[in-house]
């Protein structure tokens, strides 16, 4: 079956089209539907090479086709070792493309894309396939274990590559990208490879908005979610601040001996926040990267060298790659959340390849985060396009009374105008451009969001909210503002005021409040989701046990409890503001219903070897509370 795709690319008359359905606009770069006539061989000499014969396929046994009819085939006789291959060489309309997102410092925002797949073997074996983009070794690799399922790669472009970073061009004039494809594997028998789909993604949001970014671990208070170590030195806390980029310090892992191949250290990424994203589907995930950056340093003693870091996503067995070569500079990795199957608790399990010697090397990390780039809908495909003297018409399908929007812009890194808005009336919708942009033009489509059905930022002085206080013996108490306590956030998530449980100074023992909201309407709702963003600063959990704690809780119109438990209770100390999203229970659809935001303190603190003396922590903060029609 083939696999549907959100966009469709068109040269017609002389113009490139990129159609985008939900908020990614995705250009076709190359899918082989014509000929493989730019496909090249890397090897000068019939000797050198291991490729037998470069082809058009439709053969689709391992729907290895996820565009038209026909995909690359290319025929092996064997791809023991590591051999730079093949090359595809782009048009200009692509070339042009790629060069404008490269240009940009958008981290997580642009994603070069294709599908590959190997022939099934009997018996086991391995092969990864690594990328250079215009002759630099970029990318990401996953690694083959004999299957035969089509595999998506995505090389994160933009403020991903390293700074100085060109594309090489080829080409009679030097005028055309090329990607060089490498393999690596143990596999000495004949064996084909399928590629299709190359394609540039745009996770922009839609026009006007931007990214949020979840912070997971700065690392500026201990570097405890670095959690197994393999060849590496115990980490510890860098304030040297060449080598930081969130914050005031970062993580600092010291490999000693010389370069080898080696598991170095396991991250611990787990929050709700992360958690959550991972549980959605893939297609709902593509609005959501991983990124964290990092630096290498060289010992006083070591020799140059090169090296590649690794990352196994859970230990899935998916390794995604990224390499340095003695410039020593900050990467960038960011790796898509669509494109990897992650365990949960889902981490990080970094590995190093090189070839250092006489010394060690430094690895510094830092700003562990998850970029979020918008709203993205159900998937929704082209069905058809014409470009005649009435201008540029195309269909999309459509689910009636859902809002739509045309925006159009001269490359898919300029601003997007908005040109038509569009209400569904049945399963099938049409627009037409009948004065399209001379040259080059992109359209994208892009479904609209339903409205909250409820909403607060607390910027408005929280009509409705109500706070109260279960225990008088303490004198904590949800308020109202601005925080100013050095321990909890800096400022709002947004705007200027949030709640807190005190927002000039830490809880007190015995501590007992609530805050609730106003009646909030679900009557007529089937579902939906609580959204809010949380700074806690609290005592953890110790073997199940909670000490000081959170609570939400949903009450009936009149203030009652009729759901058996909280929907959610937690501990803890967050690294910054993070997003929780949290479904709304069946049995408390359909009807009117209150939020119950409860903190909860014990009679000790925790207690600091250390120091001789009690530990005092800011409590918890909310702010940009909604419920959403999902």
């Amino acid at each position: 079956m083939k696999k549907r795709l959100t966009a469709t690319a068109f040269t017609l008359a002389g113009c490139l089209f990129t159609i985008s359905s939900h908020s990614e606009t995705i250009t076709l770069l190359e899918s082989f539907e014509d000929n493989v006539d730019n496909v090249f061989h890397l090897q000068d000499t019939d000797a050198n090479r291991r490729i037998l014969e470069f082809s058009q396929s439709d053969d689709n046994t391992y729907e290895q086709l996820t565009d038209g009819s026909n995909a690359l085939k290319v025929s092996f006789s064997g791809m023991s070792g590591w051999q730079r291959d093949f090359q595809v060489v782009l048009d200009s309309d692509a070339t042009t493309a790629l060069q404008n997102v490269i240009d940009t410092e958008e981290t997580g925002r642009y994603y070069l894309m294709y599908e590959i797949t190997w022939d099934s073997l009997e018996g086991s074996g391995w092969a990864n396939q690594p990328l250079e983009i215009g002759g630099w070794l970029h990318g990401d690799q996953i690694e083959w274990g004999g299957g035969n399922t089509a595999v998506t790669m995505a090389y994160e472009l933009g403020a991903g590559t390293p700074e100085g970073f060109s594309m090489n061009l080829a080409g009679d004039d030097g005028d055309q990208a090329f990607l060089n494809f490498i393999f690596n594997s143990n596999i000495s028998v004949p064996m084909d490879v399928y590629v299709d789909n190359i394609r540039l993604v745009d996770t922009q949001p839609a026009p006007g908005t931007r990214s949020e970014v979840t912070l997971l671990d700065s690392f500026e208070n201990s570097t405890a979610s670095i959690i197994e170590l393999g060849r590496a030195e115990a980490p510890t806390t860098n304030e040297e601040m060449a080598f930081v980029t969130e914050g005031s310090k970062s993580a600092k892992i010291i490999l000693t001996g010389d370069g080898s191949y080696g598991s170095d250290a396991t991250i611990d990424t787990f929050s709700d926040r992360f958690a959550a994203i991972l549980d959605l589907p893939p297609e709902e995930r593509a609005q959501y990267t991983l990124a964290w950056d990092w630096f290498v340093e060289l010992g006083e003693t070591t020799s140059s060298g090169w090296g590649i870091q690794q990352l196994i996503a859970g230990g899935n067995g998916s390794n995604l790659t990224q390499s340095w070569a003695d410039d020593l500079g900050m990467r960038t990795r960011a790796i898509n959340l669509s494109l990897v199957d992650w365990e949960t608790p889902p981490v990080l399990t970094i590995i190093h390849n090189s070839n250092w010697s006489g010394g060690n090397v430094h690895i510094y990390i830092d700003n562990l985060r998850v970029i979020d780039t918008g709203f993205v809908p159900n998937i929704f495909s082209i069905s058809g396009s014409t470009f005649d003297d009435s201008g540029f018409s195309f269909n999309w399908n459509t689910t009636g009374g859902k809002s739509y929007e045309i925006h159009r812009s001269a490359s898919p890194s300029n601003a997007w105008e908005k040109v038509a808005d569009v209400t569904a009336n049945s399963g099938t919708s049409s627009y037409t451009d009948s004065n399209p942009a001379a040259g080059t033009g992109f359209y994208q489509v892009l479904h609209v969001p339903p409205p909250p059905l409820f909403e607060d930022d607390f910027e408005s002085g929280a009509q409705g909210w109500t706070t109260s206080t279960l225990n008088a013996g303490s004198s904590t108490k949800w308020e109202l503002g601005t925080p100013t306590n050095a321990r909890g956030p800096a400022s709002a998530h947004s705007g200027e005021n949030v709640y807190g449980t005190d927002l000039d100074a830490d809880y007190e023992l015995l501590t007992q409040v609530v805050l609730r909201s106003p009646v909030i309407d679900l009557t007529g709702v089937d579902k939906a989701t609580l959204v809010y963003w949380g700074f806690q600063d609290l005592e953890a959990v110790i073997n199940d046990t909670f000490f000081d704690f959170i609570e939400i809780k949903i009450l009936d119109n009149n203030g009652n409890e009729f759901l058996a438990d909280p929907i959610r209770k937690r501990a803890g100390t967050t690294p910054g503001w993070q997003e929780s999203r949290i479904k709304i229970p069946e049995a408390a659809l359909g009807r009117k219903i209150i939020l119950e935001f409860g903190f909860t303190s014990d009679d000790f603190n925790e207690f600091d070897p250390d120091t001789g003396i009690d530990i005092t922590q800011a409590g918890w903060f909310i702010d940009d509370v909604a419920i959403l029609p999902e």
